[in-house]
């Protein structure tokens, strides 16, 4: 699992880290004219101040059919915005910047990556148990990420091992995450299975497997070879011994 820092201030330090009761749903997200697609699982961890300690609420961003899905899609501009709202005003906005700009025609043909995170949300007794404030607003961002990058050869990025990026306080993680952005086909709602830019924690995983199979395949040959030479050995005497 890859962990992003960003810059911020020091947050109480949080009694518990509950996990999530369950894994996230894995939802695909993208809006009309269909020029960002993400395909992931999000978890938000937020600290909270409770009544009697400090506390973390680690909460899974519910299925589709419960998340209202915007953003800004102008493919001629650098920066480009969606925004997932769900529960009660809460809501998770990716920003994602390309290297340039195009001024007369669109053109997919761009690198950029993921540059910030804005998280907002309200504080219930509902999601925050024994909380101090119920119905204060939050709003956390990690800024300048320049995350997840995707080359102006590639057409998405890709990565199934849980991520952790920082916010200012708490974090978000991405489990099997997938997106694209820029995009210009308007009608095209897949991800193409060329040009993929894959995280190295995936590809560290995706050694693991033949590692292992060449290393049982090495240790049956040596096993192989050590019976061949008993046996042989055996053979010899036996016909020593007949003589």
């Amino acid at each position: 699992m890859t962990t992003t820092a960003v810059p911020s201030t020091s947050p109480p330090t949080p009694s518990t880290t509950p996990k999530p009761d369950n894994t996230p749903s894995q939802n695909n997200y993208t809006f009309p004219g269909n020029c960002i697609l993400i395909r992931t699982g999000l978890i938000l961890t937020l600290p909270y101040e409770a009544k009697d300690k400090n506390s973390t609420i680690t909460i899974n961003v519910p299925a589709q059919s419960q998340v209202k899905v915007t953003g800004d899609c102008n493919v001629t501009s650098d920066v480009e915005e969606i925004s997932l709202n769900f529960f009660q005003n809460w809501t998770i906005k990716f920003m994602f910047h390309a290297t340039n700009k195009v001024t007369e025609t669109a053109n997919d043909k761009r690198a950029y990556s993921l540059e910030n995170i804005t998280v907002n949300y309200r504080i219930s007794t509902e999601r925050f148990p024994n909380c101090v404030h119920p119905g204060m607003k939050r709003e956390l961002k990690a800024t300048n990420l320049d995350l997840f990058p995707v080359s102006s050869e590639q057409k998405s990025f890709k990565c199934s091992s849980a991520t952790s990026i920082k916010l200012q306080d708490g974090s978000l993680m991405t489990e099997n995450f997938q997106y694209r952005a820029f995009n210009t086909n308007t009608n095209s709602t897949n991800f193409d299975a060329d040009g993929v830019n894959e995280c190295a924690a995936d590809s560290d995983s995706n050694s693991v497997v033949p590692i292992a199979v060449g290393a049982a395949l090495a240790g049956l040959v040596v096993i192989v070879l050590i019976a061949y030479l008993i046996g042989r050995r055996r053979s010899k005497r036996a016909g020593y011994e007949s003589v």
